[in-house]
């Protein structure tokens, strides 16, 4: 294969376009080709400012795939960005959360503690001695 000339096919691929338009282009002497070994071959330099005249694609298709893959992969990344950002909402939200009920825990523990503290202390004279001096026993 000669440098800057491509097959019909070749270009077809390449391109994203037909085989017929580029043999049709190549007949009219819109586009410079050259006929060797039985197979027409497009010069590369040529079809770029034809399909640029047409308004046709001039980047290769595997470009093309790369920059549509490039561009959902920015609008991917967007999405990612907003749902973190909510995410991350949403976790200030409950660590301010956690930190109420830890505040409301500590304080129901001291109440607890309070309480269990005056209900356990012992009283100065029990009940039973109280009886059994009424009773005048033991």
């Amino acid at each position: 294969m000669m440098e800057g000339y491509l097959t019909i096919e070749q270009s077809a691929k390449k391109y994203n376009l037909s085989s017929v338009s580029l043999r049709k282009w190549v007949r009219k002497k819109l586009i410079d080709a050259i006929f060797e070994n039985n197979q027409w071959y497009v010069n590369e330099s040529s079809l770029l400012p034809f399909l640029e005249s047409k308004g046709l694609n001039t980047q290769p298709i595997s470009d093309l795939a790369t920059s549509i893959q490039l561009a959902e992969l920015r609008k991917e990344n967007e999405s990612l960005k907003i749902q973190i950002e909510t995410l991350s909402k949403i976790i200030d939200a409950k660590d301010k959360e956690i930190e109420f009920l830890r505040a409301q825990v500590q304080q129901l523990t001291n109440t607890i503690s309070l309480l269990t503290t005056k209900a356990l202390e012992a009283p100065k004279e029990s009940f039973l001695n109280k009886i059994k001096s009424f009773l005048k026993i033991g």
